[in-house]
């Protein structure tokens, strides 16, 4: 089969000119460490359409990788990382150009590969070898990526040349060798100033012990290593295609398990009080005080350990730990680090069920699986096309023309062999929702059809069950939880309490599709894709980092859920996306109210027939402003592909 780049990325051009496309699929990107984050953010690139990679990393999978690494399966195993990231490329676009080097190199070697490349990304789990390909990068005038993430906290930032380095981001000490400092990052002492992964990244204090005695490796679980990626994905692609201003130092993104939010460098926050202590500290390591800052830290240590311990023993919940086989235990032990082994056996029994197989639902199940849960109930009926290949996780070259589910249970299972996994071909009728829906513990609706996801937040609803809204589009969506009790769906979204033929006739109108404007104004959809959409000759645009963001945000909610060990982020209060920026807020009432006009003006066949001079004032507004669109282009030189 011949796969054209236009057709594989063609979802991309809702948001991106295809001047800018061009600029991402001529770029080169670096990347030092394709592991969590490293081979994450390849894969999200290599999706956006980004066609050069230079991939480094000499390491090879192991089970531990399981509940993270986007390139660990069962028959991935032992497999060089590296090379398995660069195949899962060349599956997604064979036209992509990957350079593989699967060795250790030195920093002298790893400086002639930046010559080529229009961005590096240092991604190696020795942060010390990382900050010194930082250092390469600021030398020879390049643009690099940082993503930090440790437990359910994360930094992520661009630092581009000139701009302040990482270690004043992270308070890390400017040593020039990378020896000394890879050692000094590496003892108790200076360990000991990362304190605040127990209380920013939710630690368990018992593990962090191991950890600055030397014993355990940085905890990490699936959603923020995925939302931390997919943030970075996102700023390199604002700085390759130029359409925006990426978040670069001394701004910084900052993730929380209940925030997201941008930082800068020496502003009034904690991170800035513990980069400031970090300082501190290791000045006073060096000088005649040492012995007596030593004796202190010792005796801090000791009760801070107790403190923790005695606060974990507090929170403690009813009922025995599960016992896991080991098999499991493997392959989420590093979730184990931020969870309770009972925690993490509620995960392990929850039943899921998804409802859909778009790109939100496959893509949710993978990260769950990833997270540790085992139970799944999936239903549809689709196939992989060529235009799912910038977003949907299970769409490969290989995987074009087959069925969505039967490619999804591939991967849970090699994901986790125990998963237990229940398919159903097509998606239920209204009348039998509420007999599928009463067998589950979670209800995931991902269907792309909004007046049919509305009846499955109802029945959740009628049947008692917590129901999980995903919801992205452009660069803007939504991620709540929805309890039984709390407000419903259609209050949240401004929907009217109608049935499934009603919604269904207002919704298709070109008229009730015109009044979601704010498509164009908080998801930046280009005006003319738009003005196709409401006539129904185009699909909603996607692209792989916002939606992959917004589905780890919903993983993230659902370990809250099926733990117990936090509150979920339910409605009325959401994960809101708008313009590509990420925060906890409100459904937007405004929305909400202008939905509900829509439906009091088009809300029955008169409505529909009183108002056609509507569709012809949306009409001739979207000529202007598509004809507005293209003198810009001729100004900047654009060319379509058509002429290319």
């Amino acid at each position: 089969m011949n796969f054209s780049y236009g057709r594989l990325f063609e979802r991309n051009l809702g948001i991106f000119s295809f001047r800018e496309q061009e600029r991402i699929r001529r770029s080169r990107v670096l990347i030092v460490g394709c592991g969590g984050i490293g081979g994450t953010v390849a894969v999200m690139l290599a999706r956006a359409g980004v066609e050069g990679f230079t991939l480094v990393d000499f390491d090879v999978y192991s089970p531990t990788n399981m509940n993270r690494q986007v390139g660990c399966f069962d028959h991935t195993l032992g497999l060089s990382k590296a090379r398995v990231i660069g195949d899962m490329i060349l599956r997604i676009n064979p036209e992509a150009r990957v350079d593989v080097h699967d060795r250790l190199l030195s920093h002298e070697e790893i400086a002639r590969l930046m010559e080529d490349v229009d961005l590096v990304f240092p991604a190696a789990d020795d942060f010390a070898f990382s900050l010194f390909v930082f250092r390469d990068a600021r030398r020879l005038r390049k643009p690099a990526l940082l993503v930090v993430p440790s437990g359910t906290w994360a930094h992520t930032s661009l630092i581009l040349p000139g701009g302040p380095p990482p270690e004043t981001i992270e308070g890390v000490p400017a040593l020039s060798s990378y020896e000394e400092l890879r050692d000094t990052m590496e003892i108790r002492k200076f360990k000991l100033g990362t304190y605040f992964y127990t209380v920013l990244g939710n630690w368990r204090i018992g593990y962090y012990r191991d950890f600055v005695e030397g014993e355990a490796r940085l905890a990490q679980i699936c959603p923020t290593v995925w939302a931390s990626s997919a943030l970075g994905a996102l700023e390199v692609l604002k700085h390759l295609s130029g359409r925006w201003p990426p978040v670069a130092s001394p701004r910084y993104w900052e993730i929380t398990r209940d925030r997201i939010a941008v930082r800068k460098v020496n502003d009034l926050s904690l991170q800035t009080l513990l980069v400031w202590q970090r300082r501190i500290m290791w000045g006073l390591f060096h000088t005649p005080l040492a012995p007596l800052q030593e004796k202190l830290q010792s005796i801090w240590w000791n009760a801070y350990c107790r403190w923790g311990s005695f606060r974990e023993r507090k929170r403690e919940t009813a009922g025995p730990a599960g016992e896991g086989n080991r098999e499991y235990g493997d392959r989420f032990c590093r979730n184990l680090g931020i969870l309770k082994p009972k925690e993490q056996e509620k995960i392990r029994k929850t039943r899921v069920l998804i409802v859909g197989d778009s790109g939100t639902g496959e893509t949710l199940a993978v990260l769950l699986a990833r997270c540790g849960f085992e139970r799944f109930l999936l239903t549809g009926d689709g196939t992989y096309e060529e235009g799912d290949m910038n977003r949907q996780i299970g769409c490969f070259t290989g995987t074009v023309g087959r069925r969505k589910l039967e490619v999804v249970e591939e991967t849970l299972r090699s994901i986790n062999p125990a998963v237990r996994v229940e398919t159903r071909r097509g998606n239920p009728a209204p009348e039998e929702m509420d007999g599928l829906v009463s067998s589950a513990d979670l209800v995931v609706p991902a269907v792309d059809d909004l007046p049919y996801s509305v009846l499955l937040f109802r029945s959740a609803r009628r049947c008692g069950k917590t129901a999980l809204l995903c919801m992205p589009s452009g660069t803007m969506g939504w991620v709540s939880m929805f309890p039984p009790r709390g407000p419903s769906l259609e209050k949240m979204l401004g929907i009217p309490d109608t049935d499934l033929g009603v919604l269904r006739n207002v919704m298709k109108t070109a008229e009730y599709r015109c009044a979601q404007y704010h498509y164009i104004t908080e998801g930046d959809w280009r005006v003319d894709w738009f003005s196709d959409y409401f006539r129904g000759k185009r699909p909603l645009p996607l692209l792989c980092p916002v939606e992959w963001l917004l589905v780890s945000l919903g993983a993230l909610e659902a370990m809250k859920y099926a733990s117990g060990r936090w509150e979920p982020l339910s409605a009325p209060r959401c994960w809101r996306m708008k313009n590509g920026r990420i925060s906890v807020s409100r459904f937007s009432r405004f929305i909400s109210w202008h939905r509900r006009l829509g439906f009091v003006l088009f809300g029955s066949e008169r409505g529909i027939r009183s108002h056609k001079l509507t569709h012809l004032f949306w009409k001739h507004l979207f000529r202007f402003l598509k004809s507005r669109q293209k003198q810009l282009g001729k100004k900047e030189g654009l060319v379509s592909p058509s002429s290319r």
